[in-house]
């Protein structure tokens, strides 16, 4: 961690110490709910038949994932 505060100083605002995980929770108010969500999909010329695999490419848990795998953290986990 001192590694990385010290490549990314003039980046850095402050940290954060404590417990092993931090969890960020919250909405993205824009597409939470139906209306939103269809729109999404429309700018995004998304087919509802192709949402599934949409949704993989994005989630943020499977691009978390994998940064931790490259970043050779290990098995990482929920």
């Amino acid at each position: 961690m001192d590694k990385f505060i010290a490549n990314h100083r003039d980046q850095i605002t402050g940290v954060l110490s404590g417990f092993d995980r931090l969890v960020f929770r919250g909405t993205l108010r824009s597409i939470a709910h139906a209306g939103g969500m269809n729109q999404y999909l429309f700018r995004n010329e998304i087919l509802l038949k192709n949402f599934g695999s949409h949704v993989e490419q994005v989630s943020l848990l499977a691009a978390s994932l994998s940064e931790a795998g490259m970043a050779g953290f290990g098995s990482a986990h929920r």
